[in-house]
């Protein structure tokens, strides 16, 4: 069923919206029993919280996915959100029992673009923690198995993964304080952002070179990259400042169909992102969005995959949680069926909530023709 579901999808005959459910760590951690703390130091433990969490999630899960096990192979991953950031040379900061996250540097402009653009791409990965822990796990689980099946060791975030131009640079220099560059320093900004733009689609490459696996540039694949700091920029100052760098790393790594992920209020950003930047996938869009609005002014070719409230799906009660998923999936929404429902599970999301969810889904997704 869930095969001919999503054929149906890719074919544009989809009679119902996909639902699916995403989780990270603050939801495997608790499952597994560890802290982010020894998760994020020990990269054996890491492979193996990912190994048995994503079981049990693949066998008490009901969506629109494979149930059970893997056709082809498990994969395991560093799962370290700032490996890009460490790549630009921020100190990463680890926390007992929440998320790592990254100070940004603090150098003055001039001294801050010659640090970047002294990077060696390759020799900077062979230096960092995302490059350590992938070795170590090829070393450990390469060819090995579990419940039978292979197991497959992947870079961070995947090979061609960036969380964003924007959103790196935020980090890497501060937000407030990148803020306050583009009201006094625009000459600034749109260096910064150069090399930061230059330096990613290099990062890219060299772990394409690092872990051998041929790749051309562009692909005909689709391309999609998360950039949430952009729900900070008005659309004149997006134009400004980020739309010639978004076009450059997407055109380096695409011919084909592009898409983005942003959380949060972003649709200020839509025009211009479907208009200039010919984004055609938006990923993120939550209750808060009138996607049949988007529907109205950009069609049915966009692929919308849609959000619900992450913490009302965790302690909402039946009735709450199937009027959000009614709410989401309208009429005008839903129009052409291109359109995933996500529902992203946090820690503490009880799994009776996500069959309620999955359950309202099916009984309002259905497409009218």
């Amino acid at each position: 069923m869930v095969e001919r579901l999503w054929d149906d999808f890719e074919n544009r005959r989809n009679e119902r919206i996909p639902i699916v459910f995403a989780c990270d760590e603050q939801f495997q951690l608790p499952l597994y029993g560890t802290t982010f703390g020894k998760y994020y130091r020990d990269p054996i433990l890491m492979a193996e919280v990912q190994l048995q969490t994503t079981k049990w999630w693949m066998n008490n899960l009901v969506q629109d996915v494979r149930i059970g096990l893997p056709e082809d192979n498990w994969v395991v991953h560093p799962q370290l959100w700032m490996a890009e950031k460490e790549f630009f040379g921020c100190e990463v900061v680890y926390q007992e029992n929440d998320y790592a996250w990254a100070r940004p540097i603090s150098a003055r402009k001039e001294d801050l673009i010659s640090m970047l653009q002294d990077i060696d791409p390759v020799e900077r990965l062979k230096q960092n923690t995302g490059y350590r822990f992938y070795n170590i796990m090829k070393e450990r689980f390469e060819g090995k198995d579990f419940c039978g099946i292979p197991i497959k060791v992947a870079p961070p975030n995947g090979i061609a993964g960036t969380h964003g131009i924007f959103t790196t640079a935020t980090e890497v220099r501060g937000q407030d304080q990148i803020c306050i560059d583009m009201a006094k320093d625009q000459e600034f900004v749109k260096s910064f952002l150069e090399i930061i733009t230059e330096k990613t689609i290099e990062r890219i490459k060299a772990w394409y070179q690092q872990t051998g696996e041929e790749k051309r540039f562009p692909s005909n694949e689709e391309w999609s990259m998360a950039d949430d700091s952009l729900n900070i920029l008005s659309p004149k100052l997006y134009e400004e400042f980020v739309l010639p760098f978004h076009e450059r790393i997407y055109s380096e790594m695409t011919t084909g169909r592009r898409g983005i992920h942003l959380c949060g209020h972003a649709e200020q950003l839509f025009n211009v992102l479907y208009h200039k930047l010919r984004i055609r996938t938006f990923d993120g869009p939550g209750p808060w969005i009138d996607i049949g609005r988007m529907r109205d002014e950009f069609g049915t070719e966009v692929r919308v995959n849609a959000q619900v409230y992450h913490h009302k799906l965790r302690d909402g009660n039946s009735r709450e949680i199937e009027s959000m998923v009614h709410n989401i999936l309208n009429d005008r929404a839903k129009r052409g069926g291109h359109m995933v429902l996500l529902g992203y599970a946090v820690a503490g999301t009880p799994v009776r909530n996500l069959e309620i969810m999955y359950r309202a889904g099916l009984k309002y997704g259905r497409i009218l023709r």
